[in-house]
């Protein structure tokens, strides 16, 4: 058997490259989105794991001019988490984008952008399926996404203690994502006209806790406790239509309400409700 020194480092590039590809292909989307136009900040906390976690194995790799086009992409994402803000643009984009095609030119077969457009369904619909999942914060899903765990058959066909020594979480919060995973695909078989009167629903709860949320915000007499746990009701319900306007291809209009405020995402949803409410 040939020793690793003898290993042709063009083969050992290549191979990475086709193990990167697909652990990378949330990173593509999120750059495809952003030369088009500004695109959400939730797509950072998606793909600076990610990216990390990519840096980690070119290092072990050897590979000193992948690892440093990673250092600096990494470096644009960590820059535009610390600005701040619902969306990614101006010179924060430019950055961003600029230090992309570093990557390209490093790893072409792993970060050229697709001639056609994939489906940015993928990252959007786990993103919000795990933060549905009790006992998931915003480190778990660092640790899950720096495990190449962006995918949701990745999550379907997963077996907590598999899922817990990948991400190095507690097998608890792993049971619960891989019971989140199982309902969510049993939900998504079910019939448009099912998950219709389920949006219609939920949106007209989303009504109902605005209303409640304006009428704690303004009683004085209320220590707050009542308006964290509307707050909280509503951001719950609100995740969920997300995850049914992402699951029927609204992927534009989750980005878009991402950058509005309350009343205004309400509104949006609910001339899209009304715009749908019968079968096509």
């Amino acid at each position: 058997m040939a020793s690793t020194s003898q290993v042709d480092p063009s083969d050992v590039r290549g191979l990475f490259g086709e193990l990167a590809a697909n652990h990378m292909q949330p990173v593509r989307d999120f750059v495809a989105e952003l030369t088009r136009e500004p695109a959400n900040s939730s797509w950072l906390e998606i793909c600076e794991p990610a990216i990390r976690s990519l840096r980690r194995s070119a290092e072990g790799m050897d590979l000193p001019d992948l690892s440093h086009a990673l250092d600096g992409f990494g470096a644009s994402l960590v820059a535009a988490i610390k600005v701040g803000g619902p969306v990614i643009e101006g010179p924060v984009r430019d950055a961003v984008l600029a230090a992309y095609t570093g990557l390209v030119t490093v790893l072409p077969e792993a970060f050229t952008l697709p001639a056609v457009p994939s489906d940015r369904r993928e990252a959007l619909i786990v993103h919000a399926v795990l933060r549905q999942v009790p006992g998931v914060t915003r480190s778990t899903i660092e640790k899950l996404y720096g495990a190449g765990l962006t995918s949701l058959e990745a999550f379907y066909a997963a077996r907590a203690e598999d899922l817990s020594a990948a991400a190095g979480i507690s097998v608890e919060v792993a049971e619960r994502i891989v019971a989140k995973a199982k309902s969510f695909r049993t939900e998504r078989d079910r019939s448009r006209d099912v998950e219709r009167e389920e949006l219609a629903f939920t949106t007209a709860l989303l009504r109902k806790l605005q209303t409640e949320f304006e009428r704690a915000a303004e009683d004085w007499s209320d220590s707050g406790s009542r308006k964290r746990h509307v707050r909280q009701a509503r951001a719950e319900a609100l995740l969920k239509v997300e995850v049914i306007l992402a699951r029927w291809g609204a992927v534009d209009l989750v980005q878009e309400i991402d950058k509005l405020s309350f009343e205004r995402k309400l509104e949006k949803i609910e001339r899209f409700v009304k715009e749908n409410a019968t079968s096509r």
